[in-house]
């Protein structure tokens, strides 16, 4: 799941930023100077569905 993550939030980001356009990232955003991403995005995908994963687990096992 953290290996799927990181790579669909670098895709995402590298694509938004470099090929489409859509994305821009001014001096306050923290980057990451070798994958030219944001930190945070990649923050955010790495923990996020672990976490979401975690939650949904104990909301059905206590209903179970």
């Amino acid at each position: 799941m953290l290996a799927v993550g990181l790579l669909l939030a670098i895709v995402v980001a590298w694509n938004a930023l470099y090929r489409a356009g859509t994305w821009n990232y001014n001096e306050r955003m923290t980057m990451i100077p070798i994958l030219g991403v944001g930190l945070l995005l990649i923050l955010q995908m790495l923990i996020l569905p672990p976490v979401i994963a975690y939650l949904i687990q104990r909301v059905w096992t206590k209903d179970g």
